[in-house]
């Protein structure tokens, strides 16, 4: 279960951030708002990935998705980290 909800919001914060990302783009928010750590991703902790002994717990459309939805996390999480560089 708890794997399921790490997933789920791993989903969630996936879409805040790229909404908030367009919101900077269409002028509604500005850079110094969105750098804050209310719209920063929460720090990873635990399997997100897929490969661990827990996973074996999911079903199989769960841990299907565990994969690709980590990498789209890294995405942009790595955008993230380079806006906020920039």
């Amino acid at each position: 279960m708890k794997i399921r909800l790490r997933a789920f919001g791993r989903g969630t914060q996936i879409v805040a951030r790229l909404l908030a990302r367009r919101a900077y783009q269409v002028g509604e928010n500005g850079r110094e708002e969105i750098s804050t750590d209310a719209y920063r991703f929460l720090q990873e902790g635990g399997c997100f990935d897929g490969n661990c002994a827990t996973a074996c717990d999911l079903l199989p459309s769960l841990l299907a998705m565990l994969g690709p939805s980590y990498n789209l996390y890294r995405r942009v999480q790595l955008l993230d980290q380079h806006f906020i560089a920039h």
